[in-house]
């Protein structure tokens, strides 16, 4: 049997951001807002356990700071897999010093998403932020923020040379991801970038995704992975099997002309 090494959840469907390389604002905006339930988020805990020592976190398809509950879900989170490790990963747009103090206890990881080094990158490719906002945000959180913290730097033709400015504006307490590119989000999104860059999803041809982690949707619906926006390809459901037969269910393979297409970049 694999080994379960991450569990990426979906507490709600909101984001703040309408961001160039992302296929949120052609498939979740302008529909009603849906949040995972109390129940949902019970039986996913429940069935990793007190031993689960791999990443839990709190971020897929959407902004997990648009969910008023994550202090809540993080604290039973620690309570009910203590072994785990938590993250999440935001555009710190909302990122305000309220938000900053709720987040200091049971969290351990941050990945901030900043898709460009210059302001007038940033707001062109993180439609609806804006980059003092932003800037403000991450430097005052890193100051008390004790856990590991990242940015996402996905590289574009826009702004894959801006990462050096990026990193003089940042606190030192933060380290850049910097060596992935965009990709096309499954046929998503038409993306530009040079022959074999490296993606986060792809490497040699190989899934990245699916031989370590699982994905799961606000209702409890698991998907074959993060790349599935319109729910192309579904493998379970956690409030009817548990999540670790889902992880090792022959469905959780590249078999199939989606993956082949995604394969190829």
């Amino acid at each position: 049997m694999k080994k379960l090494q991450s569990v990426y959840l979906q507490t709600g469907t909101a984001c703040n951001s309408r961001c160039t390389i992302c296929p949120y604002k052609d498939t979740y905006a302008g529909k009603p807002i849906k949040y995972m339930s109390i129940d949902v988020f019970y039986k996913i805990l429940k069935d990793l356990g007190k031993d689960y020592d791999g990443e839990i976190g709190y971020y897929f398809q959407y902004e997990p700071l648009t969910d008023f509950r994550l202090p809540v879900f993080l604290y039973f989170n620690k309570l009910l897999c203590p072994k785990s490790r938590t993250s999440i990963s935001t555009n710190a747009g909302l990122l305000d010093e309220d938000w900053q103090n709720q987040l200091l206890k049971n969290l351990d990881y941050v990945y901030f998403n900043i898709l460009g080094g210059t302001k007038e990158t940033y707001e062109k490719i993180m439609h609806g932020l804006k980059w003092e906002t932003m800037l403000k945000n991450v430097n005052e959180f890193a100051e008390k923020f004790e856990g590991k913290m990242f940015v996402n730097f996905i590289k574009t033709n826009e702004n894959k040379g801006e990462v050096e400015n990026l990193r003089k504006l940042l606190n030192k307490k933060i380290d850049i991801i910097s060596e992935y590119w965009a990709s096309d989000r499954n046929k998503h999104i038409d993306i530009d970038k040079p022959k074999g860059a490296k993606t986060r999803f792809v490497t040699n041809k190989k899934c990245n995704v699916i031989e370590k982690g699982i994905y799961i949707h606000w209702d409890g619906k698991v998907p074959l992975c993060c790349e599935m926006w319109e729910r192309e390809i579904m493998v379970g459901d956690v409030m009817k099997e548990n999540i670790y037969d889902i992880f090792n269910s022959p469905k959780m393979n590249t078999n199939n002309s989606i993956c082949a297409k995604c394969l190829l970049q």
